[in-house]
């Protein structure tokens, strides 16, 4: 793997993301000078800058910024000032001023963030025979080191104090190291790769708010406070949202980073992912966003929570509990086939970029992975239907037996050989939706946050009474045998019909749920078809039953209340074989439901390959 350390000019255009003070007299009000004590009588530091000819173009570039004031005012301020001639500085204001007008902020202006904060720290910063080698926040908040004779490498001639500070200088400008926002920012031409498309869309989502906090006020006007020093402080809902911090000096991240072609290519795919009603307020803005979150929430990797890179490494969207065991975690990365393998790599001031030239993030690590919904999480149920035809409005919960394996006994509490294991039943718990009488029970379930035009197969975890209670008698113990109705999201909501049979928008309405579905040959080949288009579980067995299988969706219902994919399952026992034959108890403990790009794919399926995670 080649690994690459660029320093960008300064000439480059580029957007400070420290959230940086706004330059005014008050920031002695947010710090006071420490270390080296300066004379009052001594020049300012802006006066040393004019008294010392090779830095006339500095100087020039100073004024054109406003910077000028700063260094002439009386906060406590280190610099060190660079020598560059007319025509670096005539090209410095000139990028300076182009950005002004089109309306970039001073905190953001590259020419102020990458050139003149890079030669500023706050505080006075002194040399001596025996200091140590220490670290340096500039303006900028980059971390450079300082020695007593050097600033990131680059030497200096002795120091000399000024009333407001200490004055240096360079024979030549400091680098300037970009950290990973920034890296994405310049756009640079690195191997070959950019990614302008990357920091488009985390821009998108800056947004500036005033520190009351931290701002000087100067007094009230119309009813409204005016600030003399007014801090703004920066955030970005994305870069929150995902943990992906990639701003902050202090940080230190690997991003797979996808070039623009690579984002394009991986755009028009997730896109499809979300696909919403015309229902749907601003359906084109959230696919718009969403697939391009998609392709963003899994590519940071936060290095200081990585016990070692060696086995597996971690994104930032990870959760480490059972629930997502698997998720957003990548074994072997260094190894062929592995998430780094074989990847150019630059360095920034707080991490790396591995270019990734193909999209190594596989979707089925982050968004678009196994999901379940717990069995509770029913609309409503009907235990049985009363005769004035309401559902009644909750179920019961029952916890399972509290022992892993448990002793079948029969109805005299006669230990049975058979030893049976409940693992299945995530977080120990089914809901029961029972008849109290020869009545069938019904439950009703929204999918949420499907996406649209995959395939989608569907399992329903039944369990047995004896999960619950070791000595249940021989009727409880009998298998249920059910049916399972679909009903899909229409694009445009349609009013019900007297006799309308067909699927429309109103779940209060039953007959729009159509035919029950077929069983499935996986449910078949599993032992729990009972008849063409009825269920079967087994007696005394946890069942992980395939409702459904390759459902192919056409609308998606990623972050909505309104959902696409809408099942009912409904016992369908006799009261001649109820206690006899069947059970007429319903008892859920949760539906799975997993994505397949094609048809092939979800019906290919090994169930043995389920993930052990929910959601």
């Amino acid at each position: 793997m080649k690994t690459y350390r660029k320093h960008f000019a300064f000439l480059l255009v580029a957007a400070s993301c420290m959230g940086f003070l706004s330059c005014s007299d008050a920031w002695d009000e947010h710090y006071q000078g420490t270390g080296f004590e300066t004379s009052v009588d001594a020049p300012t530091l802006l006066e040393r800058v004019k008294a010392n000819p090779q830095l006339s173009g500095f100087l020039k570039v100073l004024e054109a910024t406003g910077y000028d004031r700063v260094l002439a005012s009386p906060q406590a301020l280190t610099l060190w000032a660079p020598a560059i001639s007319d025509a670096v500085a005539d090209s410095l204001i000139q990028v300076y001023q182009t950005e002004s007008t089109a309306g970039v902020r001073d905190d953001d202006n590259s020419v102020i963030s990458q050139f003149i904060q890079n030669h500023i720290a706050l505080y006075n910063h002194s040399v001596s025979p025996v200091m140590a080698d220490t670290t340096i926040k500039m303006l900028n908040g980059k971390n450079l080191i300082f020695t007593k004779s050097t600033l990131d490498g680059k030497p200096f001639p002795q120091f000399i104090p000024s009333s407001n500070g200490i004055f240096f200088t360079l024979e030549q400008p400091l680098s300037f190291h970009p950290n990973l926002r920034e890296y994405f920012q310049l756009n640079s031409d690195f191997a070959g790769a950019r990614f302008d498309s990357i920091y488009n869309f985390i821009k998108e989502f800056d947004k500036y708010e005033l520190d009351e906090n931290e701002s000087v006020a100067q007094g009230i006007v119309d009813g409204r406070t005016v600030y003399a020093d007014s801090v703004m402080r920066l955030s970005n809902e994305i870069l929150s949202r995902y943990r992906t911090f990639i701003q902050r000096e202090d940080s230190n991240y690997t991003v797979v980073a996808p070039t623009n072609e690579v984002w394009a290519a991986q755009y028009e795919r997730y896109a499809r992912y979300f696909n919403f009603a015309k229902a749907v307020n601003y359906k084109d803005s959230l696919q718009n966003r969403y697939a391009r979150e998609a392709i963003y929430q899994g590519l940071t990797f936060n290095n200081n929570i990585q016990k070692s890179e060696k086995d597996s490494v971690i994104n930032t969207q990870y959760m480490d509990n059972r629930n997502y065991w698997g998720l957003n975690m990548f074994e072997n990365p260094w190894q062929a086939g592995g998430i780094y393998a074989g990847l150019d790599s630059a360095s920034c001031s707080n991490g790396r970029v591995l270019i990734d030239p193909v999209g190594r993030i596989d979707p089925r690590k982050t968004f678009m992975y196994q999901r379940s919904i717990m069995a509770n999480r029913g609309n409503y149920y009907w235990m049985p239907k009363t005769a004035e035809d309401q559902p009644i409005d909750k179920g019961t919960l029952t916890p399972r037996t509290t022992y892993d394996n448990i002793v079948s006994v029969d109805d005299e509490g006669n230990v049975l050989d058979t030893l049976y294991s409940f693992d299945d039943i995530y977080n120990d718990f089914f809901m029961e939706v029972a008849s109290t009488g020869t009545g069938n029970a019904e439950i009703y379930y929204e999918l949420p946050n499907t996406l649209s035009g995959v395939y989608y197969n569907v399992y329903a975890v039944m369990c047995p009474a004896i999960a619950a209670n070791p000595k249940a008698s021989a009727a409880d113990r009998l298998p249920v045998k059910f049916q399972v109705y679909y009903m899909h999201r229409l694009d445009e909501p349609r009013k019900k019909k007297n006799n309308d049979k067909d699927p429309n928008e109103d779940l209060n309405y039953p007959a729009s749920w159509g035919s029950a579905l077929k069983v499935s040959d996986q449910a078949d080949a599993l032992g729990y078809k009972e008849s063409a288009s009825a269920f079967q579980t087994i007696a005394d067995q946890v069942c992980i039953i395939p409702i459904d299988i390759a459902r192919q969706t056409t609308f998606s219902s990623y972050n909505q209340d309104t959902y696409s994919m809408r099942y009912r399952i409904e016992t369908k026992v006799k009261s001649s074989e109820l206690d006899r034959t069947w059970n007429n108890h319903l008892r859920i403990n949760r539906l799975i439901y997993i994505p397949f790009d094609t048809e092939e794919e979800a019906k290919n399926f090994n169930l043995s390959d389920l993930n052990d995670y929910q959601n």
